[in-house]
């Protein structure tokens, strides 16, 4: 059984004054344990798998943390309309009017866009990946999907698509919230990872990969 927290007696407008408040465990527990599977079924309805519904969900969660960190789009709740109304109606603005973007969004650049770096057509030509060098991108494939740890296994993944340890940190939170693996200290406050505790993590994954990695050269 669940333990309870400290914020299952609060209203949606104390959650959200505490959250513009400062206070982030209120944010994880409005967007994780509250609304949590509101925003999953508007992510997958929008995309219709689950292909990319975590990233997508990422996004969510971005839009609503606000550009500056700080929870600004909350406040834009009046309350004229009930906190579930206004959140699935934000969210599905968001997601048909920026379809563009989230469509190319596991898209990273091949190049950077200064004006001084060369020309890119000839940097993306200049190079032919070799029959070993693929090879070796598949066994390094193979070996991170035998990562029996699946936040290892996640950090591994969305580092080589170049997000930072902080991104990360934030879908490792979001993956386990998904399968309900967030735990909670004595005062039913959520114990969420940072960017500290994805670093270490990693270092873990590294070595398990490395073995993994040369047994499969070996075969």
């Amino acid at each position: 059984m669940a333990k309870k927290s400290i914020y299952d007696s609060y209203s949606e407008r104390d959650l959200v004054e505490a959250i513009l408040s400062g206070n982030e465990e209120a944010a994880i527990y409005l967007i994780y344990k509250k609304y949590y599977r509101d925003l999953r079924y508007l992510c997958r309805d929008y995309c219709g798998s689950e292909e990319y519904l975590d990233d997508l969900f990422h996004e969510v969660y971005l839009l609503l943390k606000g550009k500056n960190g700080d929870w600004h789009p909350l406040s834009t709740w009046s309350g004229m309309a009930t906190f579930r109304t206004w959140l699935n109606k934000t969210v599905q603005n968001y997601l048909l009017n920026n379809r563009d973007y989230l469509i190319g969004l596991r898209e990273k650049k091949l190049y950077s866009e200064k004006e001084d770096d060369e020309d890119p057509v000839e940097k993306v030509e200049s190079h032919y990946p070799s029959i070993e060098e693929n090879m070796q991108k598949v066994l390094l494939l193979e070996a991170i999907n035998k990562l029996k740890n699946q936040d290892q296994k996640l950090i591994i993944l969305k580092e080589l698509q170049g997000y930072n340890h902080t991104e990360i940190a934030q879908m490792v939170n979001i993956l386990r919230a998904k399968e309900n693996r967030i735990k909670v200290d004595e005062n039913g406050i959520p114990i969420l990872v940072n960017a500290k505790t994805i670093d270490r993590i990693k270092q873990q994954a590294l070595t398990q990969l490395k073995k993994q990695f040369t047994a499969l050269k070996e075969i």
